[in-house]
């Protein structure tokens, strides 16, 4: 089960690098509202949430070091509240800005990746990460305001914000993980278009009304995936929501 785990975890992961990749140029926005509804089913089924994150990027192409600092320059001017760090070798740059507020419980990442060619033309991303444990009516304010920041002063193409959030339930739910998620996709009026059950583990990739952005598979478009594993240790079961895809580790 371990290893059926890992490979679960590890291709979710490679699929999160290939979409970026692929639809960046095509994204439409979608509002970091989408936690609200995904709290809403939470609470009902009496969930606790541990961790919450949204993530975005944007690519960098064709641009040479002088752009860079350039970019660089402009978001520790705009964001001085990060403690900011460069890292540059041969061919690759690495810049990081990161900030945390402990009363709210929340961090936030800021990334410049860049790999250099033999003529200083530089290939990468930006990347944007705001993830925390608590998810409540005044995180939910300051997240509104972060995000419309992040929108006008980072990214300059029309960006998706992926929105994912972990936890878990109080109880074990008795080898009947594949109900209970099924129940969470009739509280989000989802359509299943692909799923995985095993005993103690179900993920589950839906279309659903609430939510913007829609990604396709061969068997359907969807916009969110489920994901529950029972944990035989603690005796509780975990859930994981995302939209439109799970980017969490599970």
């Amino acid at each position: 089960m371990v290893n059926k785990l890992l490979v679960q975890v590890t291709v979710c992961t490679l699929l999160f690098v290939f979409i970026l990749n692929t639809f960046e140029k095509e994204a439409k926005v979608t509002n970091e509202f989408d936690l609200n509804k995904m709290n809403e089913v939470v609470i009902k089924h009496n969930g606790k949430i541990t961790e919450w994150s949204i993530f975005a990027r944007e690519e960098l192409s064709n641009i040479d070091t002088q752009q860079l600092e350039e970019i660089y320059s402009h978001l520790k001017s705009q964001f001085p509240q990060f403690l900011w760090t460069k890292d540059i070798n041969s061919d690759r740059i690495n810049i990081t800005g990161t900030v945390s507020d402990q009363s709210l419980h929340y961090v936030e990442n800021l990334q410049i990746v860049a790999n250099l060619n033999e003529k200083n033309i530089i290939h990468g991303f930006i990347l944007y990460e705001i993830k925390g444990s608590k998810w409540n009516k005044n995180v939910q304010h300051v997240i509104k305001v972060k995000l419309d920041d992040i929108s006008s002063n980072i990214f300059h193409k029309t960006t998706v914000f992926f929105s994912c959030l972990k936890g878990e339930f109080g109880d074990k739910i008795d080898g009947v993980i594949a109900k209970k998620s099924k129940e969470m996709v009739n509280d989000f009026k989802g359509k299943i278009i692909e799923k995985l059950e095993e005993k103690d583990f179900t993920s589950l990739t839906v279309q659903s009304p609430y939510f913007s952005y829609e990604m396709q598979t061969e068997n359907g478009s969807f916009n969110v995936q489920i994901a529950l594993r029972e944990n035989g240790i603690d005796e509780k079961t975990t859930f994981v929501i995302g939209t439109p895809i799970i980017t969490i580790e599970y």
